[in-house]
């Protein structure tokens, strides 16, 4: 098995990492897995490469970069079943967020694939904004 860029576990959003975060209230409980640094590029980290290829849009599906697309949507799936434990999803839900580059149904294949790969554990639910 080879060494994953992600923790193996979520990082919970807190005072500290909150102002990052202008929309969340000290109510709020929200976690997080790697750690994207916007406005930079995709070699700047591990991460930010595996964004970059999961963010590739629905009009690059059967052109050879896509494979790079399915990659990291396994990758992605990965880390969430190492994270979580199907006891730890009672009472889970996911709210995807949106892309961050906008256009009408360019990225529809991004968000399902991600919740629903398979081995991931089942009980959480996923709600689309």
């Amino acid at each position: 098995m080879s060494k994953s860029i992600f923790p193996r576990r979520f990082t919970r959003i807190d005072d500290l990492t909150r102002p990052d975060r202008a929309h969340l209230t000290e109510e709020d409980k929200c976690f997080f897995i790697g750690g994207y640094t916007a406005r930079e590029w995709f070699g700047y980290s591990a991460v930010n490469h595996l964004i970059s290829n999961f963010k590739k849009p629905i009009d690059r599906y059967g052109r050879p970069e896509w494979h790079y697309k399915e990659r990291a949507i396994e990758t992605a799936a990965e880390a969430f079943r190492v994270a979580l434990r199907s006891e730890d999803c009672d009472g889970v839900t996911f709210v995807p967020l949106p892309p961050s580059l906008k256009g009408k149904g360019r990225y529809a294949l991004r968000q399902p694939h991600h919740s629903h790969a398979p081995g991931n554990p089942p009980g959480p639910t996923t709600r689309y904004p």
